[in-house]
């Protein structure tokens, strides 16, 4: 056997062994010998001479310890036998039968990349390893352009300007490149990937910092993008610390990982996997993948014509609604512990019995700061559908952008009328806070759904229930006589156990709730619109007040919400005092349409208009049907 090492496989040493990186992914040695037994031994893996060639001068020892390591290459993959390779075209090697398995045209795949010209810019240390990695992997004609340290503007997205960076000149004759940058650079960075794009030059870029490099994006991404899914904490460590360790294994290491990647992207060998952002750890030499979706430029709310705005809702009311399980799949692409909008999913440490709880950290992508929302269920698929919706509808608020001062005037969007779906611009923040103007909640009025009826339902309930404490015009919503008023009555009857026990589910939720906290009583707190309206009391206290179209439905996710709170230990605090005892009877409420929803706040003088939540085109074509229902005044 003649034993041959890939011309795609690269090696760097370690602290505890080498590493080694080819098509087959990455792959680490162990031993306290075996970094140097590689490097005098790699160099002679040509193909040219048999494994007895290769160690005869040697002892029996070192003999063995050499023949071991060959025979672990061979078994990983990394080394061929060339006496196997013979019918090969001349030159072959093992790069071309990589290329010719993915490709077909294998010769003229490998030919694109080792006869080609590279140009590799960036800091003198990252250019001299990345050069050096390209040579090992046969390309000979490099353009090694050295970059000055970048000072980071305010916004490194907008800092620089069109001279900073690699010059458009230096593209002539260059045939792939390797762009090496710290934050101080992402401005330039965009151009020159927007000049390689242009002239179908591919190119594989990286953002350094002292502990990890960000390597991509795919070329539907942006470098802004990036730097605005970032957390706080990530921008300040990318502000503070740009260059990574030059001792050690990480350099080398590193640049066989990007002159890899670009492998892949000119023999066109790219999988899906190369799409996805990658994060290089500079300490422990580990790579992540991750989902990046495209965000719009920060310009706030869409603005958009009436026209636009019109042509919208008819394509969400003819569009054909999603189903449970194509909803789940789709929200994954938004799932991204590092970049997505929704930063995890999952139970998090929240107690699991008797329901299931869910958590959702949504990332506000102006900010990056975090929301946190929970959602419970009957069981895992329920609790994770209703987070999932959740953190979508929170996640649409959050796009729109940060609330105007309110010495800054209004921040027109356009709107649906419910009543007549007639177009009419509101104040993009006049949903905002509806409960606690000072503290804004940003999932008020908001509603999501698998179709268009469901997401209009959703918002427009998530809007009477808003407003439920706080009025139009700063109207009380206890205000009227005897505690009674449009949205909610005060006074409360108490709703018939016996009604609860014949509900299944309810007298469930009844009896789980009053195992674990005292004086459980559900009151009809439903007010003079006649919109069905539960209120919880726990311990003497309301503690919790729900509005659904049935009052069976209400009191189901009021006594749901109270249960996932009293098995967390942490029952909300009182909204209302608990009503007086009365010896009047209980009718139950009648259930309503959405229609009937409508009429009935219109009847308290005012009126519900539906904005829509598609700030971020992305996360809209995760799910259409995102809106927030605000109630105007008239």
């Amino acid at each position: 056997m003649r034993p041959r090492l890939r011309d795609d496989a690269f090696y760097a040493p370690v602290a505890h062994g080498v590493v080694w990186l080819s098509s087959a992914g990455e792959i680490t040695l162990n031993g306290t010998s075996i970094a140097a037994v590689t490097q005098r031994l790699a160099p002679h893996l040509d193909g040219r001479r048999t494994v007895d060639e290769l160690t005869a001068a040697l002892s029996d020892r070192h003999r063995d310890l050499v023949v071991g390591l060959i025979d672990v290459l061979l078994a990983k993959g990394l080394v061929r036998d060339a006496d196997e390779e013979r019918g090969a075209p001349a030159g072959g090697g093992a790069g071309r039968a990589f290329a010719t398995y993915f490709l077909g045209d294998g010769d003229a795949a490998h030919e694109r990349f080792v006869g080609g010209r590279a140009l590799v810019a960036g800091p003198g240390p990252m250019v001299s390893a990345c050069v050096r990695a390209l040579s090992r992997g046969g390309v000979r004609k490099v353009t090694a352009l050295i970059d000055s340290p970048a000072q980071a503007a305010d916004d490194p997205c907008d800092g620089g300007t069109e001279g900073d960076g690699p010059k458009d000149d230096v593209l002539e004759g260059i045939d792939f490149a390797l762009h090496l940058f710290d934050c101080g650079g992402i401005a330039p960075a965009r151009r020159l990937a927007a000049r390689c794009a242009r002239r179908g030059v591919p190119l594989v870029q990286a953002l350094l910092s002292a502990a990890e490099v960000v390597i991509g994006p795919s070329p539907a991404l942006d470098w802004e993008t990036v730097w605005r899914r970032f957390t706080p904490d990530d921008r300040r460590a990318f502000s503070t610390a740009r260059t990574p360790p030059a001792s050690g294994a990480c350099l080398p290491v590193l640049a066989n990982h990007l002159v890899f990647r670009l492998y892949r992207d000119v023999t066109g060998a790219s999988a899906a996997a190369d799409s996805r952002l990658q994060v290089f750890d500079t300490g422990t030499l580990e790579q992540s993948s991750h989902r990046v979706l495209p965000l719009p430029p920060p310009a706030g709310p869409v603005q958009r014509s009436r026209e636009r705005f019109e042509a919208s809702v008819r394509r969400l009311r003819a569009g054909r609604g999603l189903t449970e399980e194509e909803f789940s799949t789709r929200v994954m692409a938004a799932v991204d512990e590092r970049f997505g909008p929704i930063r995890d999913l999952d139970e998090a440490d929240l107690p699991q019995v008797p329901l299931r709880q869910m958590r959702a950290v949504v990332a506000d992508p102006f900010s990056g700061n975090r929301v946190e929302v929970t959602a419970v269920g009957p069981d895992f698929a329920s609790a994770r559908h209703r987070a999932a919706l959740k953190a979508v509808g929170v996640y649409g608020v959050l796009a729109s952008g940060p609330p105007a001062p309110r010495s800054a005037g209004r921040r027109p969007r356009w709107g649906l009328r419910l009543r007549d779906d007639a177009p009419l611009l509101v104040d993009a923040d006049a949903a905002r806070g509806a409960t606690h103007p000072d503290a804004p909640d940003p999932g008020a009025g908001v509603g999501t759904g698998l179709d268009w009826a469901q997401m209009v339902t959703s918002a427009l309930l998530a809007g009477y229930r808003a407003n439920l404490f706080t009025g139009s015009g700063g109207r009380s919503g206890f205000s009227g006589s005897g505690g009674q008023s449009a949205l909610i009555d005060r006074s409360g009857t108490p709703i018939d156990e016996k009604a609860l026990a014949s509900d299944p589910v309810l007298g469930k939720y009844h009896r789980l709730l009053g195992a674990l906290a005292d004086d459980v009583r559900l009151y009809d707190l439903t007010g003079l619109a006649g919109v069905p309206t539960v209120g919880c009391a726990v311990e003497g206290a309301i503690r919790h007040v729900e509005t659904a179209l049935s009052w069976t439905a209400a009191a189901y996710r009021g006594l749901e919400h109270l249960l996932a709170a009293a098995q967390s230990r942490a029952l909300p605090g009182a909204l209302l005092d608990e009503p007086a005892v009365c010896d009047r009877g209980w009718t139950p409420p009648a259930d309503v349409t959405p229609a009937e929803v409508i009429d009935a706040i219109r009847r308290t003088g005012r009126e519900p208009v539906l904005t829509l939540l598609d700030d971020d085109p992305a996360m809209a074509r995760v799910l259409p049907w995102a809106g927030r229902v605000v109630l105007l005044d008239v």
